[in-house]
């Protein structure tokens, strides 16, 4: 492996040296931000309406709702007064698969490039 004359190698000298640090920045003249406005009193605006519409909830989601009391509740009645659960009743359906027999035998066939299935079920 020899290395070529463009320096593609690795094997050639030393990289460049960096370039100078950028210039510092000055924010001592610089504007406020645009989109902040008036800054804390932006943040403060914000948080009194969040603060509004979490009072105004306090009471609107469980205003119209009545409390559960402990007899209510199903876990805490005896299993004696609950209603007897019955599996429902089947009635014997006529079996039809006995009575009619199936007219061919089931068929497995190659014929041609394409299988034939026939499956006769009774």
């Amino acid at each position: 492996m020899g290395a070529s004359p463009s320096g593609g190698g690795g094997g050639g000298g030393a990289p460049p040296p960096p370039g100078p640090p950028p210039p510092a920045l000055d924010f001592t003249n610089a504007p406020p931000p645009s989109g902040g406005g008036g800054g804390a009193s932006a943040h403060a605006a914000l948080f009194a309406e969040i603060n509004a519409v979490r009072d105004r909830q306090q009471g609107g989601k469980t205003e119209g709702l009545r409390t559960v009391t402990k007899e209510m509740k199903t876990k805490y009645q005896d299993k004696s007064s609950l209603p007897a659960v019955t599996p429902k009743a089947t009635t014997a359906a006529p079996k039809k698969a006995a009575q009619a027999a199936p007219s061919r035998p089931p068929k497995l066939a190659l014929e041609g490039a394409k299988w034939v299935v026939v499956r006769i079920r009774a």
